[in-house]
C-alpha cells in the first residue's frame, strides 16, 4: 500500500471538532464551480472590513486550501463565523466547512489538485 493510500485510509475515520455544515455554501472556497460567487464574496468582505487592496480571489482560495491542509482539515465555514455585516458570531455557532472536510478526506491537498496546494509535509511519494 502506498503512503498516499495509507493516509487516505486513515482520513476516512477523521471527524472534525465542530459540527459539520451539511453542504458547501455557494461561496465556499473549496468548491470548483463558483469562481464568480467566491470572488464577489472576497471583494465584499474586504470592503466591509476595510481592506483597501485585497488579494486576488485565487490567492485567497489557495491560502484557505493551505490552511485547511495545515490544520488537518479543521476549517470553520465563514457563513457560520460571520453575520451579513461581517461581525463575528459566537464560537458556539461555528460549524465545520463541508467543502474543507471533503477536500481533506479526498486527499486533494496531497495532490495539489484544483486551486489547492500540497500539505505542509510536502509531496507524498509512492513506496
Amino acid at each position: 500500500m502506498t503512503t498516499k493510500a495509507r493516509i487516505l485510509k486513515a482520513r476516512r475515520f477523521w471527524r472534525p471538532r465542530h459540527k459539520l455544515v451539511s453542504v458547501p455554501c455557494a461561496t465556499c472556497p473549496f468548491r470548483e464551480d463558483n469562481d464568480n460567487a467566491f470572488a464577489a464574496f472576497v471583494l465584499k468582505m474586504a470592503s466591509k472590513i476595510g481592506v483597501k487592496n485585497p488579494q486576488r480571489p485565487a490567492v485567497v482560495r489557495a491560502s484557505l486550501h493551505a490552511t485547511a491542509a495545515a490544520t488537518g482539515g479543521e476549517f470553520v465555514c465563514h457563513h457560520t463565523v460571520y453575520t451579513e455585516d461581517f461581525k463575528k458570531k459566537p464560537a458556539s455557532q461555528h460549524r465545520q466547512c463541508a467543502g474543507a472536510a471533503e477536500y481533506y478526506r479526498s486527499g486533494k491537498d496531497l495532490e495539489g489538485e484544483g486551486n489547492g496546494t500540497r500539505c505542509s509535509a510536502g509531496a507524498v511519494e509512492e513506496d
